[in-house]
């Protein structure tokens, strides 16, 4: 048992030199540059040596823990952006509706204006105020 243990031991501590080498080399951090630097299969930093493959994950931002911050991050830009474009659609539809208004009364102003002057028997009210009465 002892020669199993000093085995592990001996394992653990290749694995992280490898790590520390790589790092100091500034080489793309993973698991299997890991295992090639130390010498042994990437199955067994997975298997035998959970703690050392999360030491390799975290260095190269690949962990669980750093993928959810990320995906949380992520989720949280979004959802401020999703508001932000929400009350830019409600401040639209309220100057679209102010636009319309606008637009009806122009509509409606334009209508009288083309019926007077295209009509032989419509006055504006303006000019009739200053016409005497007996000139109808």
């Amino acid at each position: 048992m002892s020669d199993k243990y000093h085995a592990s031991n001996a394992t653990r501590d290749t694995l992280n030199k490898a790590l520390t080498d790589i790092i100091s080399q500034k080489k793309k951090i993973s698991i299997s540059a890991v295992a090639r630097m130390a010498g042994v299969h990437p199955s067994l930093i997975h298997n035998k040596y959970p703690d050392i493959a999360e030491a390799i994950r975290l260095k190269s931002g690949t962990s669980a823990k750093c993928r959810l911050n990320v995906s949380r991050d992520k989720l949280v830009e979004s959802h401020l952006k999703i508001k932000d474009l929400r009350d830019e659609i409600r401040n639209l539809q309220i100057e679209v509706k102010k636009l319309a208004s606008i637009n009806e009364s122009l509509r409606r102003k334009f209508s009288e204006l083309d019926a007077i002057a295209n009509g032989k028997n419509i006055y504006s009210i303006s000019s009739l105020s200053n016409r005497p009465l007996d000139s109808f």
